[in-house]
């Protein structure tokens, strides 16, 4: 790379000029060259003793090619390595921050996969065996997907409610009701959208007058689970 040529090319360039000038010439070469603070520099020292020469002997030169029209040049090019340098670092910074984040995304991630499988909602592992048992074997539960007959949809979520409300169950952890019933149906093949989800959520047992349907369907699950499970309160 000719320097020189470089610093010939502010002769025709207003001071205001100069910062552009040489920044974007460093942009596009200095992965390269790192070495091209300093050689900019040399050059400018260079061209500053040639115009004294040509000036000690007597030539005329244009007006404002002085002294201090290179060193300011000169002090320009260490403000912008300074600038640059300190660009890189917080760059580098940025970069580890990100890495960083990467990171516990990914570690959060796999965490999640862990805690989301059926048996990660029950406060003994073994617990999550015995109910998907019990739903086999009276068949409420056929090739893993959920069947209950003359039953809504909302009947899935009736035995979760049971088992957290009447046999204690679920566990109890940081993780929202919502998630953990999500967990529930997948258990059983379901998958809920958005809208099924909330309406799954909605316990009838909480409502003012509860169907017959429902307090059937209670009875049924609650007389189900007693003869694995002891229940920690009664169903009224």
């Amino acid at each position: 790379m000719d320097y020189d040529k470089i610093v010939i090319g502010t002769f025709s360039l207003r001071g205001s000029d100069f910062y552009k000038y040489y920044q974007n010439i460093i942009d596009e070469f200095s992965s390269d060259n790192p070495d091209i603070y300093s050689e900019l520099q040399v050059s400018l020292k260079r061209a500053k003793e040639e115009y004294n020469i040509l000036l000690d002997s007597g030539h005329k030169l244009k007006v404002y090619l002085n002294d201090s029209f290179f060193d300011e040049q000169i002090e320009l090019i260490k403000e912008i390595s300074k600038y640059n340098e300190g660009r890189k670092v917080l760059d580098e910074a940025r970069n580890r921050l990100n890495d960083i984040k990467n990171l516990i995304a990914t570690s959060s991630k796999q965490r999640n996969k862990k805690t989301e499988t059926f048996e990660s909602i029950f406060n003994d592992k073994n617990h999550s065996e015995k109910i998907l048992q019990i739903f086999a074997d009276n068949d409420y539960l056929i090739n893993g997907k959920w069947n209950f007959p003359g039953g809504t949809q909302k009947s899935l979520a009736t035995p979760y409610n049971i088992l957290q409300d009447y046999f204690g169950l679920i566990k109890n952890d940081t993780r929202t009701p919502r998630t953990k019933l999500r967990i529930w149906c997948k258990g059983l093949g379901f998958n809920p959208n958005n809208n099924e989800l909330k309406n799954l959520l909605n316990n009838p047992a909480n409502g003012k007058n509860p169907t017959q349907k429902f307090k059937q369907e209670q009875k049924e699950f609650f007389e189900l689970f007693k003869y694995k499970f002891a229940p920690i309160k009664q169903l009224d």
